[in-house]
């Protein structure tokens, strides 16, 4: 909850609002460590990168489900994404459908109502001939985070966004001993939740949780086909983020008196002062992030079996100064063509109210115009 909760915008200004925006909603991009910028994806990683779209000229739908408790499991959380995208040429667009809510316990002290978030996401992409990708998104936010029991005299108000995603890939393969092995060197770069910022009471706004990231990786498959599939691709990836988000003290009138507070500054702006160095309390003394500090680091590995079975794991490293954004992860998958469903768990080893949970996705695929997609059941069933 203390990602939520504006107040703390006053003594920590580096705090962001809608933290749900921050990670991929995507089991395959979590369970790398969120560090597949630069690949490519059927949905979900457009949270990333929205460069990211390639459908394969095949209708896509997607359903991602993310659950977990915080507090001892006092508060639950459900995240899902409703996804549906489709190719038309080389142009790919998707639109998703992203709900969360927050539940209560039977045990729960309840000092606050529960709380909700809503984006709608509409994204596309596209593929020139030379393997450069570009994707641009629009978003609409709607963020409900209730009312505090505990402050009567304070009423918070759902806050409304629109926001932007921009990115751009880069492909091209490398036969290698005769096309025995394809080597696909990648690079991604994206700026996502860039716009508006959020105000749920008295004009006391805080940023979107806006971030740059850029990656790079690398994709090593066999080029020999077996069954008419490739019997193993490796995939590896690295990157680093950075919140590109900076507050800034303005005085307020609220309830008849004036207070100097933290407001969100202009997104435009934070994109150039968010380069300095900061001052931030630990809950102990005053301490300074250093622009190495406010970098977090991605690592992730991916092997791939006959392009049906993956298995995966990441890791996600930050500073003292983000130490809750700090996790590792795992998961599988299993592609079937027309259906695939994948599986991960994460660890926080530092906390963030929620130490462990899982994410799953659902995705099918509709094949229109004989479009088969790769699927070993395609040999397995003639």
């Amino acid at each position: 909850m203390i990602f939520l909760i504006p107040d703390l915008a006053l003594s920590q200004y580096r705090i962001t609002s809608v933290p749900v925006l921050i990670e991929p909603l995507d089991t395959r991009y979590y369970s790398t460590g969120n560090a597949m910028v630069s690949f490519i994806n059927s949905g979900g990683g457009n949270y990333i990168n929205p460069a990211t779209l390639d459908h394969n000229g095949i209708p896509t739908i997607k359903y991602f489900l993310d659950t977990f408790g915080t507090n001892q499991d006092v508060i639950e959380i459900r995240l899902q994404n409703f996804y549906t995208g489709a190719s038309f040429g080389n142009f790919d667009i998707s639109l998703s459908y992203l709900d969360l809510r927050s539940s209560f316990s039977e045990e729960a002290i309840v000092l606050s109502e529960p709380y909700k978030d809503n984006v709608i996401k509409i994204t596309g992409a596209y593929i020139f001939k030379n393997g450069l990708r570009a994707g641009f998104g629009v978003n609409y936010l709607k963020s409900d985070i209730g009312n505090e029991q505990v402050y009567v005299d304070r009423e918070y108000n759902p806050a409304k966004s629109v926001f932007f995603d921009l990115g751009i890939q880069y492909h091209k393969t490398y036969p290698y001993r005769d096309e025995t092995w394809l080597l696909t060197p990648s690079y991604g770069l994206s700026l996502t939740n860039f716009g508006k910022a959020v105000s749920y009471y008295d004009g006391i706004s805080d940023p979107l949780p806006t971030k740059l990231r850029m990656g790079t990786g690398m994709s090593v498959k066999y080029g020999q086909e077996s069954f008419g599939l490739r019997p193993l691709e490796m995939n590896g990836s690295l990157a680093v983020s950075k919140f590109m988000v900076r507050n800034e003290m303005e005085m307020i009138e609220t309830n008849g008196r004036t207070d100097s507070v933290y407001v969100a500054m202009n997104p435009f702006k934070a994109l150039i002062r968010s380069w300095g160095n900061y001052k931030w309390n630990d809950g102990l003394e005053e301490q300074t992030a250093t622009i190495v500090d406010q970098l977090i680091f991605h690592t992730g590995f991916e092997v791939i079996f006959y392009e049906t079975l993956s298995i995966r794991v990441g890791y996600q490293k930050a500073s003292e100064v983000n130490m809750p954004y700090t996790f590792q992860a795992g998961g599988f998958g299993i592609n079937l063509g027309y259906l695939s469903f994948d599986y991960s768990e994460y660890f926080y080893p530092d906390g963030r109210g929620n130490d462990r949970g899982s994410t799953w996705n659902l995705t099918v695929r509709i094949p229109l115009n004989d479009k088969k997609p790769r699927s070993i059941l395609n040999h397995i069933l003639n």
